[in-house]
């Protein structure tokens, strides 16, 4: 270890965080990774034909001086991405097969829309 002040075992989100983060205040990394790509769960895989995502598909909190966003800019690479603002009446959908309930964006719409959908579970 006399060449590096730190090892860092995995490069997904953290890992690579980690080793930024360390970077950043002068450390030597080593970051290793058993697969063949970097990145975690930040790359696709094919599996019988069908594409795969199976990574983080949103993350909250990227507002303006919300807490995400600052990890970014705290590590240097807030500038280096686009910031994607979620649709806020519906970004995920549940699908029945009779209606599809969208997921709004923030806890008291989606609050409210489960209480509208679901009245007899009000409480």
């Amino acid at each position: 270890m006399a060449d590096w002040d730190v090892i860092v075992i995995g490069s997904g989100a953290g890992g690579l965080g980690a080793a930024v983060a360390l970077s950043n205040v002068g450390k030597r990394v080593l970051v290793l990774e058993q697969h063949y790509l970097p990145g975690g769960w930040t790359h696709t895989f094919a599996l019988k034909g069908h594409k795969f995502s199976p990574g983080v598909h949103y993350i909250g909190g990227l507002e303006e001086g919300g807490p995400s966003r600052q990890l970014f800019e705290g590590l240097g690479v807030g500038g280096d991405i686009e910031f994607c603002e979620l649709n806020p009446d519906g970004y995920d959908h549940v699908v029945f097969p009779d209606e599809t309930f969208d997921i709004p964006r923030g806890r008291e719409k989606f609050m409210r829309r489960l209480m509208d959908r679901f009245p007899d579970e009000k409480k």
